[in-house]
């Protein structure tokens, strides 16, 4: 069977969406399809401050797919011309089924080809033409499902689009840790006998640095780690942060982040109500920006695959995955009450009794592999087996 992944994602890039469909297609290549990826390469436009000689050795993904490129004009009217690029490859390939993250290059060809379309966010935060777009494609009886990444995502939808036959929701994933893959390498900054306090991501609004600098100030028997963000960011946040106990790492590459974490006693997730998605600091007060309601964090499950102690924030999207067994969860912007969780994360037997809950969980449920196999089998297209 022949699967192409149509994607609008920049690869190689730092972003969490790039991430989340090397992983998926590395997956699916390994559940015995053939897939090939479809992303754009703009000319004359940096694809990335990340470079990588090795595509997927810098997404720690086994080269297990084609990924196929497109050059595409980086001018106005670029969308576009992807999308043309879309269905040329479409016919061409003739493929059994096109699994898309990308709405408008999906529409000509799902009308051809059994389709799956994933989004993670409401179609609607793009404009009304997607939004139309996405109305007719809910009609066409060659699509086989729309995935989401939440429940409360799933509502969205179907208040939005109640005609929608079948929505799946698969939350986002990682993948088991090898240990002969960590980086000996790797070490943290600071005074190694104190709590050992871990971030990794980016730091948009919304996403917690603004929880971790004013508990850094009152837990100073902790070393807090950072690592992620922009440069522009982490500048913003050093000029702000006055703790002598935070750390930044700056971006690092994939097949890096699991030997940080590895480090780490605690694991944070400090997400405020409103998260703001990369590029959306500019439309914050529209609200089109925001996936805080939305959100399924690729660093909690990392967390959790590593057996880690989650310190999370409370929030309603969060409890989908967590729970009072397999993390702590706190209200997310009063920092008094994360230092008390810290304090009481100091024993290394409550902190060990959390982690292994949530690598118990982990492993039940939430790896890609797990996640691609049960989006396929309740889209009709493979039987059940020992991974459902």
């Amino acid at each position: 069977m022949k699967i192409l992944y149509i994607s609008n994602s920049k690869i190689p890039s730092d972003t969490a969406n790039s991430l989340h469909v090397m992983k998926a297609c590395r997956s699916l290549a390994k559940l015995g399809f053939d897939v090939i990826l479809l992303c754009p390469r703009y000319k004359y436009k940096r694809q990335s401050d990340c470079v990588s000689d090795n595509i997927f050795e810098y997404y720690a993904v086994e080269n297990n797919f084609k990924l196929k490129q497109i050059n595409i004009p980086a001018t106005k009217g670029k969308t576009f011309i992807y999308m043309a690029c879309v269905l040329y490859w479409a016919l061409r390939l003739r493929p059994n089924l096109i699994y898309s993250r990308f709405l408008l290059g999906s529409f000509i060809p799902f009308l051809f080809f059994r389709g799956i379309f994933e989004s993670h966010s409401p179609v609607w935060r793009e404009g009304v033409v997607s939004k139309f777009i996405f109305s007719m494609l809910v009609k066409f009886r060659r699509l086989q499902s729309l995935v989401v990444i939440t429940h409360s995502l799933k509502i969205v939808y179907d208040r939005a689009f109640p005609e929608m036959p079948n929505i799946i929701v698969a939350p986002d994933g990682a993948d088991p840790v090898s240990t002969d893959r960590l980086f000996n390498s790797v070490s943290l900054m600071g005074q190694p006998r104190r709590l050992q306090v871990g971030y990794t991501g980016h730091l948009y609004p919304g996403k917690g640095m603004e929880i971790i600098s004013a508990i850094a100030d009152i837990a100073t028997w902790c070393e807090f780690h950072v690592v992620g963000g922009t440069e522009k960011d982490i500048e913003h946040w050093k000029s702000r942060v006055t703790s002598e106990n935070i750390y930044f790492y700056g971006f690092k590459p994939q097949k890096m982040v699991d030997s940080y974490i590895d480090l780490f006693d605690v694991c944070l997730l400090p997400n405020q109500a409103i998260v703001l998605a990369s590029g959306a600091d500019n439309i914050l007060k529209s609200g089109l920006g925001d996936i805080g309601s939305y959100t399924s964090p690729l660093k909690m499950f990392q967390y959790m695959a590593h057996g880690k102690a989650i310190l999370a924030s409370d929030l309603p999207v969060l409890r989908e995955i967590l729970n009072d067994e397999n993390s702590v969860l706190v209200s997310p912007n009063d920092p008094y009450e994360w230092v008390s969780a810290l304090d009481r994360l100091r024993d290394a037997s409550i902190r060990k009794e959390i982690g292994q809950s949530a690598l118990n969980d982990f492993n039940n449920f939430y790896s890609w592999d797990q996640r691609m196999h049960t989006i396929l089998f309740s889209s009709g297209l493979i039987a059940f087996d020992s991974r459902g």
